[in-house]
Parts: structure tokens; C-alpha cells; sequence
């Protein structure tokens, strides 16, 4: 969970108000970015001051419903959003059990009337609110023309005929469809991760890998994955090949065992144990197997390797910043 200075204190009591468009924006996808600039737009044609609002953690987290895999983690969700608009300001509420709580009067009253000073709010076509999720939009305009701001619901956008949505791109993530969720999200699904030591197979074959762990976004499907990788703090990504599997070739535990990411930079040798990494998926290359011996399982990565460096460079990506 991010620290108390990712949020936003409470505004001002100034005469500023404020077009709230409320949601979790997980992922920041094309749908987010469609809305938030509408939110832009509307604002600086009204005079209101163009605003998100999200939550932290996640409400299911609190509810009791389980913690759904993130697709970005709060510090990048804040950027990606910021990065809409330098006019836009991002609120992040913590919801807890007092905001769960909260009957959909109380949460219209006290978080969007008194706190954000709302002079209008956009939501999604299926947002609820309020205890027991019994706020809907009707209440919420209602709500609205006695309390002084209007509210309305967007459509979400779509493509081929259906909405683009956060549950949308998990799925194909968890299906290691990188590349369709790419096409959703406006740019490649990144996950950041700690490098930590390992076995150094990678090493003894002559690709030697960075083992990531406590990684705090949704990883893809086990398999073989064209990507690119930036230590934190650097600028230039690099070319790169991972795999996230058990590693059936080098492993004769034949027990249940949870997926290692593991992620080769091409052409790099530098040590970087330790520090952060970022890593972009960019293309599913094969699916995880077992090789019959150390030497096939090498030619098999040679070959992965070089079908990372065609369909990265094909993407502009072999050695972009």
C-alpha cells in the first residue's frame, strides 16, 4: 500500500469547484483516457476545475471480496493520469470501512459536496456506490438537484462491440495476451519488480537473468515473453526476453510450485542486483516446456532471443528510450 504522501489533502475551502469524475482507473486504458479528457474538455469550457477521484486500496480489498491483481500500482496510476492533462487534479481517497460504510447520502454529502466541493460529477455506465453498493446514478441526480451539481454517466468506450474495461485487460493478461491488452491500455502492460539472486542457471547458459519478486502489478500467463526492461532510475529501456514458468528443464521438484519471472536483457551485463526493474510486455513468444537436455533448452532461448530482437526492432523498440 502506497504511503500517505501519494494522496491528495483535502482541498481548500475556496470558492474553486470542482467536475469530479469518479473511478478506480485501474490501468489508465484508452476508456480512462477517453473519459478524463471529456473531464478536460467540460471543465475548461464550464469553469470548473477538471478533476479525478479514486480510491486506495482497492474497495474490494476492504469489502472482504479479495484483492484484484493491479494493473498499475498507485504511484504510476497517478502519473498516467496526470500525464492526461497538466490542468487535471487527482484526488485519492482511502476508502476503509468508515467510507464502506457510508449510506450514498453521506458519501454525496461529506466526500463530494463538503471535501470536493463538486459542481458536477461523471461517472461510468455501471457505477455504484454508497453501503450495500445501493447508490446508482438516479439517486446520485437526485441527490444532485438538492444539493447543487449536476451529475451524469459516459458511456464506456468499446472496440469490435465491447467495452474496454479493467476486468477486459486483466483477462487477456492472465491469458498472456500481451499484445491485445497493449492495444487497450494505449501502451505495453508494465509491472515493476525487485531483482534478487537465484541458481544462476541463466548465467551457466549464457543468458543471464534478473529473478524478480514482490512484484506489485498483475504478471502475464507462464510463458516466454518479448519485453522491454529499465532499471529504475535509468532512462533507456533495453531489449529483453522473460519467462515466467517453474522452469521445468533445471527443477526436478515435481511438487506444486508458484511461476518465477525471470528476464533476460539482451546485449546487457551489467549487475544489477537488487535495484529495481521495469518491465514492458511487448509479445507472447511460446508457451513454457520442457527441453530434454541443458543444450536444447539453450539453442531454444538463442532462438527466443532472436525473435524478441525481430519484434522488437519491427516495434520501434529495440533501443528506445
Amino acid at each position: 500500500m502506497a504511503g500517505t504522501s501519494a494522496f491528495s489533502p483535502t482541498p481548500a475551502a475556496d470558492d474553486r469547484r470542482r467536475l469530479v469524475a469518479i473511478g478506480n482507473f485501474d490501468g489508465v486504458h484508452l476508456g480512462h483516457q477517453s473519459l478524463v479528457q471529456a473531464v478536460v474538455r467540460e471543465g475548461c469550457d464550464t469553469g470548473l476545475v477538471p478533476a479525478v477521484m479514486t480510491f486506495d486500496p482497492h474497495p474490494s480489498e476492504v469489502l472482504g471480496r479479495g484483492a484484484l491483481p493491479r494493473l498499475t500500482r498507485l504511484e504510476r496510476k497517478l502519473t498516467l493520469l496526470r500525464q492526461q492533462s497538466a490542468a487535471l487534479e487527482v484526488l485519492v481517497h482511502r476508502f476503509d470501512r468508515n467510507v464502506a460504510q457510508m449510506s450514498p447520502e453521506d458519501f454525496v454529502r461529506q466526500l463530494l459536496v463538503q471535501r470536493y466541493r463538486a459542481g458536477r460529477v461523471i461517472v461510468g455506465a455501471n457505477f455504484r456506490f454508497g453501503r450495500g453498493r445501493t447508490g446508482t446514478l438516479e439517486v446520485l441526480c437526485a441527490l444532485g438537484a438538492e444539493l447543487g451539481f449536476s451529475a451524469a454517466a459516459l458511456p464506456l468506450l468499446e472496440t469490435s462491440g465491447t467495452a474496454i474495461s479493467s476486468s477486459r485487460i486483466r483477462q487477456l493478461i492472465a491469458n498472456g495476451d500481451v499484445a491485445s491488452a497493449a492495444a487497450l491500455l494505449g501502451r505495453c502492460h508494465e509491472t515493476r519488480g525487485s531483482v534478487t539472486t537465484g541458481a544462476a542457471m541463466g548465467r551457466g547458459l549464457g543468458f543471464p537473468t534478473a529473478n524478480l519478486t514482490a512484484v506489485e502489478e498483475m504478471l502475464p500467463a507462464s510463458g516466454v515473453y518479448a519485453c522491454r526492461a529499465r532499471v529504475v532510475g535509468e532512462r533507456a529501456f533495453a531489449p529483453a526476453v522473460a519467462n515466467i514458468g517453474v522452469r521445468p528443464t533445471v527443477t526436478n521438484d515435481t511438487s506444486p510450485r508458484d511461476p518465477v519471472a525471470e528476464v533476460h536483457l539482451i546485449d546487457q551485463s551489467v549487475d544489477i542486483y537488487g535495484r529495481l526493474l521495469d518491465v514492458q510486455w511487448v509479445q507472447h513468444l511460446r508457451s513454457e516446456r520442457r527441453f530434454e537436455s541443458l543444450d536444447a533448452l539453450r539453442q531454444q532461448i538463442a532462438t527466443d532471443v532472436g525473435q524478441a530482437r525481430r519484434i522488437l526492432a519491427a516495434a520501434g523498440y529495440d533501443d528506445a528510450p
